[in-house]
This record gives structure tokens, C-alpha cells and sequence, in this order.
């Protein structure tokens, strides 16, 4: 009766799982990620707008906890496919540099400063004019792993576009969307959905009561 009740219990534990895919993890830029993938993978979306629009910087980094990994993804109106992505924790993606200079964390070069702020491909060098124009930003074939977003002297506010990946000039674009990601705190494969919870809790007082109706 004992082993009967408690494989029920884990049974009911093993149910009470919501799982809403794979958690998504990656090192480095990348291109073409499923919006899906994503936002099933354990992120959770804090900011979006278009790259024409200017919003609140300062206000979305108070929100974010410490510690948490935050994302910068571009997504063009309509596509089921992130133009490119990266991630890193927040202290990182949001650590001040100097004019010209990165830092790498998570496989990504990241900057931050009153001229722009997002990151290019490891090891890559940015030119910022004031968004990042290097790995051939002015030219027919631009470079597809750099994000760059104008902040024009106010390091609390994000203005117009640059660049997102290979499509650049987008400073005044409402068909582009910028977005910033929180990972979740817990990967949603491990989060018990709530009726579970309460099935979970009725199969533990029948282990209990089992074991008190044995001692007796």
C-alpha cells in the first residue's frame, strides 16, 4: 500500500510539470532564432518597440533584477524569425564603456556609452558614428552579427535605430521592432502548473495517513 500511495505521489509530481519547451540557451550572436524557441524557452519580454521609436532605458534597467541574463533582439513586423540576438547578465550588458570599446561576455563583444549602446560578433571592433557603422556598415554587404541602437548623449534614453545583423539605416523605421528579453528565473520546464500543486498535496496526506494507519 506504502510503495503504491508514494509511486502515486511521484506520478502526480511527474504531471504536474508544465512544460513549455526546452529552455534556450546560447553563446554568441545568432541569427534567424525562432520568436517561439524563445519566448517558450524560459524569456520573458520587458521592452518592444520600433527602431523609430525613443524609449526609457533607465526605467527598463530598474526593473530588472540582478544577476538576470537580459537579451537584444531585432525582429522585422511579421517574421516568426529573429534577425539576431544575444544575451548576457545584466551587469554586463549594461556596464559603461568608453567610446570605441567593448567587452566581452557570453561569447559577444557589448558597449554601452552616450553614443550607442549593443553588441557586435567576438572579437570584432566597432566604430561608432555615432551607432556602430564598423564591419562594413556603410557598405552593400554589412556584417549580419552587430545591434546597434542610438543613444545620443543621454545614456537614459534610447533613440532612433541603427543596425539589425545586415539591415542598416533603420533610425526612422516602424517596420523593425527592438526588443529586450529577461530570462525567466526559473526554466518553465520546472515551474508545477497550480492545479497540480494541489493534486501533488492530496497524494502526500494519503502517504501520511497510510503511515499513521500502519503505526497504529
Amino acid at each position: 500500500m506504502k510503495k503504491t500511495l508514494l509511486a502515486a505521489v511521484l506520478s502526480l509530481a511527474t504531471l504536474g510539470v508544465a512544460h513549455a519547451g526546452p529552455a534556450y540557451t546560447a553563446v554568441g550572436v545568432q541569427n534567424d532564432v525562432s520568436y517561439d524557441a524563445v519566448l517558450n524557452g524560459g524569456w520573458s519580454i520587458v521592452y518592444r518597440g520600433d527602431y523609430a521609436a525613443r524609449f526609457n532605458l533607465a526605467n527598463v534597467i530598474s526593473g530588472i533584477a540582478a544577476g538576470r541574463n537580459v537579451m537584444f533582439a531585432a525582429l522585422e513586423d511579421g517574421a516568426t524569425t529573429f534577425k539576431l540576438l544575444s544575451y548576457a547578465s545584466k551587469e554586463q550588458v549594461f556596464t559603461l564603456t568608453g567610446h570605441n570599446q567593448t567587452h566581452a561576455a557570453n561569447g559577444a563583444e557589448w558597449y554601452y556609452n552616450s553614443s550607442s549602446i549593443g553588441f557586435a560578433g567576438l572579437g570584432d571592433q566597432i566604430v561608432q558614428e555615432s551607432a556602430d557603422t564598423g564591419g562594413g556598415g556603410w557598405s552593400d554587404n554589412p556584417e549580419n552579427d552587430r545591434l546597434s541602437w542610438h543613444v545620443n548623449g543621454d545614456v537614459n534614453f534610447v533613440n532612433g535605430g541603427w543596425r539589425a545583423g545586415n539591415v542598416t539605416w533603420l533610425n526612422f523605421s516602424t517596420d523593425w521592432d527592438r526588443l529586450i528579453l529577461v530570462q525567466d528565473a526559473v526554466a518553465p520546464a520546472d515551474v508545477p502548473e497550480p492545479a497540480s500543486l494541489g493534486l501533488l498535496g492530496l497524494g502526500l496526506a494519503g502517504l501520511a495517513v497510510a503511515r499513521r494507519r500502519k503505526s497504529s
